[in-house]
């Protein structure tokens, strides 16, 4: 997995905290002042009535953690991911609900809104599901940069508009959610390089980004195998997977459902397997990304 390291205490990477663990918590707790009041009503009312709260993964987890065990009501939890890539609007659920909320008060707790788009899109997923209400509670609302301005953002902890921060659940290159407070970073380490790898197909990046939502290590064409030499010993023809997953000892080669495309990289990963029968390796397109990195991770945990 290609993450930048930074060294020590995280807290000396901060620069300034804007919110402290004693006004986060004051904030919680009126939020939870604020739901109790504006759902009460319901509790009372009807029989077996109760909260169904989503928790988007993973930043929001330490906000809602803290806001449920606030809240003075009845609640079930569960819990989404979604995965953001690049191109405009193009989102993915990753881990979807376990509940029905048909006919349910549906309470989203996010860690942070800025653009809205991403989340715009999960509305229009879960508003399909019929639940009788939708609403939002953030903990950071970036008001200022909204793009979908049609959001039922009903609880909102602090509008930071303009910095980048870290913290309570808010991360820089998957670290600093540990942090008790909300800060932004030094300016060296907000600058440090990160190294990038350059694909040569855009679903190859779409399939590294998958393996770094499920937090699967990865090499990028970490080797050429020899398929066949020449009567000289030279190298005629050779194979270079597009990735190496070290963990599981296995790589992959993507591809597209283009004929012309998969009949020749199905002959090279043959040709591999028949030469090197050791070596393990998959050849899969968009549809086989998600199937194999979920069986990945169920092969970890056991």
């Amino acid at each position: 997995m290609h993450q930048q390291t930074f060294g020590g205490d995280p807290r000396m990477d901060v620069a300034e905290i804007l919110f402290d663990e004693a006004a986060i918590q004051q904030r919680v707790r009126e939020l939870a002042d604020a739901i109790t009041a504006d759902y009460g009503p319901l509790w009372q009312q009807e029989p077996g009535w109760s909260l169904a709260v989503v928790t988007v993964l993973r930043g929001a987890v330490f906000f809602a953690t803290d806001l449920v065990r606030a809240i003075r009501l009845p609640v079930t939890l569960d819990f989404m991911a979604l995965a953001s890539y690049r191109a405009p609007g193009r989102v993915q659920i990753m881990k979807d609900l376990e509940d029905d909320i048909r006919d349910r008060d549906v309470l989203i707790i996010e860690d942070i809104i800025d653009t809205g788009l991403t989340m715009s899109y999960l509305l229009t997923q879960l508003r399909a599901r019929q639940p009788r209400s939708l609403t939002l509670a953030t903990l950071i609302n970036r008001s200022g940069l909204r793009l979908a301005h049609e959001l039922p953002v009903r609880y909102a902890g602090f509008d930071v508009r303009d910095l980048f921060v870290v913290g309570y659940g808010l991360d820089f290159r998957e670290r600093y959610r540990d942090l008790p407070f909300i800060g932004v970073l030094r300016d060296e380490v907000m600058a440090e390089p990160v190294r990038t790898t350059r694909f040569a197909h855009p679903s190859e990046e779409e399939f590294a980004q998958l393996l770094e939502f499920y937090r699967i290590r990865w090499e990028y064409e970490p080797r050429t195998f020899v398929l066949r030499e020449d009567e000289n010993g030279n190298v005629s023809a050779g194979f270079s997977p597009d990735f190496y997953l070290p963990d599981f000892d296995i790589y992959v080669e993507v591809t597209t459902k283009k004929p012309h495309l998969m009949s020749r990289k199905l002959r090279q990963v043959e040709a591999l397997r028949l030469q090197y029968p050791n070596v393990r390796i998959e050849l899969l397109d968009r549809a086989g990304f998600d199937v194999l990195a979920k069986k990945l991770k169920a092969r970890e945990r056991t």
